[in-house]
């Protein structure tokens, strides 16, 4: 939508959506501006369209701040009278100069107002006294000699834009990243690059671009000879920076990798004088900076979420609440550690230990929260204990820690509210709905069964509630948008819902674990609202039916140190209160 008319919606969308006439007004005059525009008005007529365009402008800014309705008219008026006045002699004018003007917009899409300001410039002050022309009835600029300036500022552009695109020379220089593997030439070469694409411009004369163009393209082939030569010699080198940057180095460790880069370039420029020793030192120097790019890289990546928690459990001081677990924790962390500072990295084992670990630095700082809040009393011992199930039946018993740090229970009783316990990787089954699902003797009709797959939702009764629990959402982890396949199963969610029209409905969001839990829950509530949105607007099911909650990573159904897990964590539940 081009720029007036989008302008006028903004504006009239939020300010005069109320006042229909004033919508209509508006609307006009800028749909009449855009379509003088269209026959190249502001060419045209430059004077007359820029104050048309200004009172228009004028207009609008008096609504948007919901001014006078008569300065609002009186700048509309002046614009469309000049607007009339310009639409009495724009065909005229149009037809007269079309090849013109046509030429003039070939030129202009290979650049030639950038790439051949010379003949651009001369094209652009004719074409202003053929216009001035017109409105003197006169006609002393001649069309023909017009259309060539714009054909030649094309063809100059045309040059310029092969040399910077498709000129092989270039292009082989910089695959063989002759800028860091044979610096001096390549330097040598954009010099000349430079000062030619300066000349084309400068509409230098044809037979001394090509002879610059020789001489650039001999310099730049020197450059990749160069370069391959290098490469050759210093191949060990390369495998060094090819690996840091698989581990994308130059991401995780811009300083290190830029400092690996200065260093290669340095060695290459070297050999290219035939400082070979020095070539060699330099290289060595590269080498260290590339692998320490790498392993700062590795860690960033695979410890993030550790570290992560980690400084948490420092800053929060879990030691004196929790020191067995947070002792795991560390532990697991300098395991990883030291695994990635191994030459034979095992990235399996590393990235295991560094789950492992934030596992158990999570666990220390909840056992931290759970103390603390006992200590100033938030929650009393005896709260604890109820909603830990310590009490089964009239039998007491006292939860064992296992070595790794998970619960040991020897009963079923399950947490009633697992919310205490925010799920670290020990999972309690009360929140898998397949598990409520085969509690619940009540069967579901087939053919709503029949909807989905067990990948992509369990339908269950819950005392007296229908769930769809739609594991098969396929949200990307941190992303709120609705890709096809959760748009699919909420088509068929709707099915269900409109099966029921008296029966309440409840979307229930959930995550994983990746990231804050602040972040997590208000992730959950943007998904949630997409869903609401999209159930109301799409599906047509009446708004005042629905409402959403957001749980984030409070309720999860799976383990969250797997892939598979953190899938399985991110769904929606729809909740239909059928009463039965």
């Amino acid at each position: 939508m081009k720029k007036i008319i989008f302008i006028s919606f903004l504006l009239i969308s939020v300010v005069i959506s109320a006042q229909p006439e004033l919508n209509k007004s508006l609307n006009e005059v800028g749909i009449s501006i855009d379509l003088l525009k269209d026959k190249s008005a502001d060419l045209l007529f430059p004077e007359e369209f820029r104050t048309a365009e200004d009172y228009y402008l004028n207009a609008l800014n008096i609504a948007g701040i919901e001014g006078p309705m008569e300065d609002i008219n009186d700048q509309l008026a002046e614009s469309r009278s000049i607007i009339a006045q310009m639409e009495n002699d724009i065909d005229r004018r149009y037809n007269y100069t079309r090849n013109v003007l046509a030429a003039r917009e070939n030129a202009l899409i290979v650049n030639a107002d950038k790439h051949a300001e010379k003949y651009w410039s001369e094209a652009e002050i004719e074409l202003k006294n053929l216009v001035d022309e017109l409105e003197d009835s006169s006609s002393e600029t001649s069309e023909a000699v017009l259309i060539d300036k714009y054909v030649l500022a094309k063809t100059y552009a045309e040059k310029a834009e092969y040399l910077i695109n498709d000129w092989k020379p270039l292009i082989n220089a910089d695959l063989a990243l002759g800028n860091l593997l044979a610096p001096n030439s390549y330097d040598k070469g954009m010099e000349k690059f430079s000062s030619l694409m300066t000349e084309i411009s400068g509409g230098e004369s044809y037979s001394e671009i090509e002879n610059r163009i020789s001489e650039a393209g001999t310099i730049f082939n020197l450059c990749a000879d160069n370069a391959s030569k290098y490469s050759a010699e210093f191949n060990d080198v390369l495998a060094v920076r090819s690996e840091a940057q698989s581990f994308r180095a130059d991401d995780y460790s811009v300083e290190n990798w830029l400092n690996g880069e200065e260093a290669l370039k340095n060695s290459a420029s070297n050999f290219e004088n035939g400082d070979i020793e020095d070539a060699r030192e330099s290289a060595h120097e590269a080498v260290q900076f590339y692998n320490l790019s790498k392993k700062v890289a590795l860690e960033n990546k695979v410890l993030f979420n550790a570290k992560r928690a980690l400084e948490k459990a420092k800053d929060d001081e879990v030691y004196d609440y929790a020191p067995e677990t947070y002792k795991q924790g560390v532990y697991l962390y300098e395991l990883s550690s030291s695994e990635l500072a191994r030459n034979n990295i095992d990235m399996d084992k590393a990235q295991t230990y560094a789950d492992r670990a934030e596992v158990k630095l999570n666990e220390a700082i909840k056992i931290a929260e759970i103390v603390e809040s006992v200590d100033d009393d938030e929650l009393t011992w005896e709260d604890l204990i109820l909603k830990w199930g310590v009490l089964h039946s009239d039998e007491y018993y006292k939860p064992s820690f296992k070595k790794d740090g998970n619960i040991n229970t020897e009963t079923e009783d399950k947490f009633d509210d697992p919310a205490i316990f925010q799920n670290s990787g020990n999972m309690d089954t009360v929140n898998d709905p397949r598990q409520r699902a085969d509690d619940d003797e009540r069967e579901v009709d087939q053919d709503i069964e029949d909807m989905f797959t067990d990948d992509e939702a369990i339908i269950y009764y819950d005392r007296d509630s229908l769930i769809i629990s739609m594991v098969g959402v396929d949200y990307k982890p941190c992303r709120i948008d609705l890709e096809s396949r959760c748009k699919e199963l909420l088509n068929r969610a709707a099915l269900v819902i409109k099966r029921y029209p008296k029966a309440k409905v409840k979307i229930a969001v959930h995550t994983d674990n990746i990231g804050p839990k602040s972040y997590n829950k208000n992730l959950a509530a943007q998904r949630a609202e997409k869903i609401y949105n999209y159930l109301v607007q799409q599906s047509r099911i009446r708004a005042d039916r629905l409402s959403f909650a957001a749980y984030g990573e409070e309720k999860p159904i799976a383990e969250n140190l797997t892939k598979e897990g953190r899938d399985k964590n991110r769904r929606v539940d729809v909740i239909l209160i059928v009463g039965i």
